[in-house]
């Protein structure tokens, strides 16, 4: 039995990656995709904003063309 305890907003997003199937990454494209699928996991698990939190949304663009959504939580 591990020792290590998770915050609960953190376990929930664990729960979902742990429920995911382990992903076949054989080049940067398999990375990207497996990585666009975890975070969505991770940010349909995540909780809301609290109140008085202001969130900032960007959008940046990676070198090949790919539009990345940025957000900051202050």
């Amino acid at each position: 039995m591990s020792s290590v305890k998770l915050d609960p907003e953190w376990a929930l997003m664990w729960q979902a990656f742990s429920l995911m199937p382990k992903p076949v990454i054989n080049d940067v494209y398999n990375l990207r995709r497996a990585t666009d699928i975890a975070l969505a996991a991770a940010t349909a698990a995540a909780p809301e904003v609290p109140e008085g939190i202001k969130e900032t949304k960007t959008t940046i663009t990676s070198v090949d063309g790919t539009s990345i959504n940025v957000h900051l939580d202050r």
